[in-house]
């Protein structure tokens, strides 16, 4: 996959084929995080910053993720030392985090145990000083155990790949406590709804029926009763209070699983336990979707319960239209 790169300043246009070299900041990396920062009197410095950037990182050869990391991390710097405001400091933090997880996500063995960005969660966050000094001295130690977990698990080399996953679960939680911390720090707190996106981010693997909020909403927008209204409330309610109870006691599992274990049940591979507390964990795992169900099949049967009998008709048309 090619990515065209162009700054307005003499059009200088420089194409880099986006294959294993990685981590790469492109022109849409650039504008996203510091466009909002960028004024006339250091935009043309800034541009000639990136463009140098990308003259250098045209000459790596595709498989050279270390060198390509490098010359991130110094043209970050060359931007950060352009301008001392906070604000200014924080968009190149973004920007850095922003390349450094795209790579990671794109190059993840676990694909069940992602590494959240919090510039992408709804609403968005900036990045802690802490989770940026984290990532940034972890980034290359987790680009070496993502690759040599690879090596490990095409050779079949099992006692490998348990130990390259066993540190990259341990890695993984500590950048999961800070990105929870500053999730638990959020001003104006997390509504239940967003908690509820943060959670199924953070936590690819849970089990979500999207129906209740649907049904919920539909009843909002189509029926004028202000009773029907806040019994539909109430019964969304109960149902995202029970689903985060039930989703709090599977990630309590997850992360027993990853940190006493040292495995992932969501993602493939070689390096799962064989012992039987860690199997008897997995398979209670994998059953828990069968509550998930009940639980939203509970809520529905209240929605429901509150409408009249042409409403029910129409809100089950509704959802058996809805996207998924």
């Amino acid at each position: 996959m090619s990515d065209t790169l162009a700054y307005s300043g003499g059009m200088v246009v420089v194409a880099i084929v986006l294959a294993a070299v990685q981590p790469l900041c492109t022109r849409g990396h650039f504008q996203e995080a510091m466009g909002p920062v960028l004024d006339d009197d250091r935009q043309l410095v800034a541009e000639s910053v990136f463009s140098d950037y990308l003259e250098r990182a045209g000459s790596l050869e595709d498989e050279d993720g270390q060198r390509a990391a490098v010359m991130l991390a110094e043209f970050i710097a060359s931007l950060h030392a352009l301008a001392s405001e906070v604000a200014w400091t924080q968009a190149c933090r973004s920007l850095h985090t922003t390349v450094l997880l795209e790579e990671r996500e794109s190059n993840n063995p676990w694909p069940g145990c992602p590494w959240i960005d919090p510039s992408l969660l709804e609403p968005p966050a900036q990045v802690s000083s802490q989770m940026y000094t984290f990532l940034t001295e972890e980034a290359d130690r987790d680009r070496r155990d993502r690759g040599a977990q690879r090596t490990a698990s095409a050779a079949n080399d099992l006692d490998a790949c348990r130990s390259y996953t066993s540190a990259a679960m341990e890695r993984w939680s500590q950048w999961q406590d800070l990105l929870d911390h500053l999730m638990r720090s959020a001003t104006p707190p997390l509504t239940a709804a967003e908690q509820l996106a943060y959670r199924t981010a953070a936590y690819p693997g849970l089990v979500l029926d999207p129906q209740p909020p649907l049904a919920a909403q539909w009843i909002m927008e189509h029926v004028e009763d202000p009773d029907v209204q806040r019994a539909a409330k109430t019964a969304l309610s109960r149902w995202q209070s029970a689903l985060a109870a039930h989703h709090e006691r599977e990630i309590e599992d997850i992360r027993t699983a990853r940190l006493k274990y040292g495995f992932d049940p969501w993602s493939p591979g070689c390096g799962t336990p064989t012992s039987s507390a860690a199997i008897t964990l997995r398979n209670k795992l994998l059953a828990t979707s069968a509550k998930t169900t009940l639980l939203a099949r509970e809520a529905m049967s209240r929605l429901e319960s509150v409408l009249s009998k042409k409403d029910r008709t129409a809100l089950r048309e509704y959802l058996d239209h809805a996207p998924e």
